[in-house]
């Protein structure tokens, strides 16, 4: 579009400026301060940190709720086999201790019998000599 303008002649130039006055220009245009790149944290990025930080927390808690349920899987199962042990050294000890008595009964019944014969052949012998 087309305007009508007004040009004063000493501070205009109408050519393309010189690399000195181009670079004089620029030094005094008052924009100084966006010379220097600064990188700035956006929100977007800030949002992105945190929802990330956030996952990362609740799979770490995730982690920590299966780890604990697996020990105490383990904790179960290791307190089960235990009680098994324990049961089998139990009937072990039971058994050896029910063969004890019953060896013991029948130690006691045969040194009975044969007491019992003895006495009988001893009496029966006395008594036969009679």
């Amino acid at each position: 579009m087309v305007e009508r303008t007004k040009i004063i002649c000493p501070q205009s130039l109408m050519s393309v400026p010189g690399p000195m006055v181009r670079a004089k220009v620029m030094m005094h245009d008052g924009m100084e301060k966006y010379d220097e790149f600064v990188d700035n944290v956006s929100a977007y990025e800030v949002l992105t940190a945190e929802r990330e930080k956030a996952e990362a927390a609740k799979q770490e808690e995730a982690d920590r709720k299966a780890r604990e349920k697996e020990e105490a899987q383990a904790e179960k199962l290791r307190l089960k086999e235990e009680e098994a042990e324990r049961k089998r050294k139990q009937k072990l000890e039971d058994e050896a201790r029910r063969k004890a008595e019953r060896r013991a009964a029948k130690i006691e019944s045969q040194l009975i019998s044969a007491g019992g014969q003895v006495l009988k052949r001893g009496l029966l012998g006395v008594l036969k000599k009679w």
